[in-house]
């Protein structure tokens, strides 16, 4: 394991007596004594912050996003009550899903709803947001202590469970 400057965002990793061994009949998640924990964080004046999971982060473009930053612009009181986004990939090309549970059915206010979040997500993050799907409300499915299942969403949304991406046509004078 290699040491983080304080600030350095890096996967958390533990060693010691009380550290489990393994896993009952499974693969270990011990290398070379560490437990990978699949958490990300950083260390702060002797303190541990805990920032996501590495599962959810999105790589595109070049960057390494959180999901949860995604999701944080997508999420607008009487329009959308909640977001789930994820890597997908196309021909080993990364793709940014979105799934939106809307507070309305698909209209063109949806759509205008749609091209906002993603602009948004464009000049915020400086990615681009490549399918949509639009759900209703609830549909996004969550662990029973109400944490989003990126990865149960991901692969609803890509087989079908929901029909296709939302289309959205372009304004008038949009190419």
């Amino acid at each position: 394991a290699i040491e983080c400057e304080d600030g350095q965002i890096g996967e958390i990793q533990l060693r010691g007596a009380s550290v489990m061994v393994g896993y009952l009949g499974g693969t270990s998640p011990i290398h070379d004594g560490w437990l990978r924990t699949g958490d990300l964080g950083f260390c702060w004046q002797g303190e541990i912050y805990v920032t996501g999971r590495i599962k959810d982060v999105i790589k595109k473009g070049g960057k390494n996003i959180f999901a949860t930053d995604v999701e944080s612009f997508c999420i607008k009181p009487g329009v959308v009550r909640q977001a789930a986004a994820f890597e997908f990939h196309v021909e080993s090309s990364p793709k940014l899903g979105l799934v939106l549970e809307m507070s309305f059915s698909p209209t063109d206010n949806c759509a205008q709803a749609i091209r906002d979040i993603r602009q948004g997500i464009g000049s915020t993050l400086e990615v681009s947001v490549d399918s949509v799907w639009v759900v209703p409300h609830p549909s996004i499915p969550k662990t029973t202590s109400g944490k989003l299942q990126r990865a149960l969403t991901a692969e609803m949304a890509l087989s079908g469970v929901w029909g296709p991406p939302f289309a959205i046509a372009p304004k008038t004078g949009e190419a």
